[in-house]
């Protein structure tokens, strides 16, 4: 059996010694736990009436149901606010212009805004007043319903072709697209032969 000598085994000592591992100070610190993690902690210990008797699952799926609770009625509020739910009534129909069913202005106050808008030489304004003019005409007809969603397509769509304003009514809406989302200039007398033609089909001088 051979013994090393201690000068060896101090020299073999002192290279472990040296490792990083055995390095003062070194160490990593322990972590401290997030502020979720704290908190959950702390209802772990502090368990609170009923939650006391719950697992950590059963309390998160709890905190995730009113969460989802409240953003569902939140968003029933708005659905009920908007009046969708009247949606396809004689009443919701007849309400307004498409812009906004609750709007209670008629189809005479939109064409004399149209022809305000037109002296004014307003393209972009008269144009609108007169699509809505149109649309409040049609809906008082019966021919269309005014639905906050539909847009001029849809209108078109609704429309019977057989009806005596749809060309005009189609008119109107490929005018309308070219003034507001092609920001094209259309000729005044143009926007004015479509005002007078349906102040005529609406009885109004």
């Amino acid at each position: 059996m051979i013994v090393p000598e201690a000068a060896e085994v101090g020299r073999y000592a002192a290279q472990v010694l040296a490792r990083a591992e055995f390095a003062v100070g070194t160490a990593p610190a322990p972590s401290r736990p997030g502020a979720v993690a704290r908190a959950l902690e702390w209802l772990a210990a502090h368990p609170i009436g009923m939650l006391g008797n719950m697992d950590l699952g059963t309390v998160l799926l709890i905190g995730v149901g009113a969460v989802a609770a409240v953003f569902l009625a939140r968003w029933v509020v708005r659905w009920a606010r908007s009046g969708a739910f009247r949606r396809g009534t004689p009443q919701a129909a007849a309400a307004g212009p498409a812009s906004d069913p609750a709007r209670r202005a008629t189809a005479a106050d939109s064409l004399r805004a149209a022809r305000a808008a037109l002296a004014a030489a307003d393209a972009r304004a008269a144009i609108q007043a007169l699509l809505r003019a149109c649309l409040d005409h049609l809906a008082a007809l019966g021919t269309i319903r005014l639905e906050r969603w539909k847009t001029n397509t849809a209108y078109l769509r609704e429309c019977p072709s057989s009806s005596p304003s749809y060309d005009l009514f189609r008119d109107l809406a490929r005018v309308h697209s070219e003034i507001i989302y092609a920001h094209r200039s259309v000729d005044a007398a143009r926007i004015g032969a479509m005002l007078e033609a349906l102040a005529g089909r609406m009885g109004i001088p």
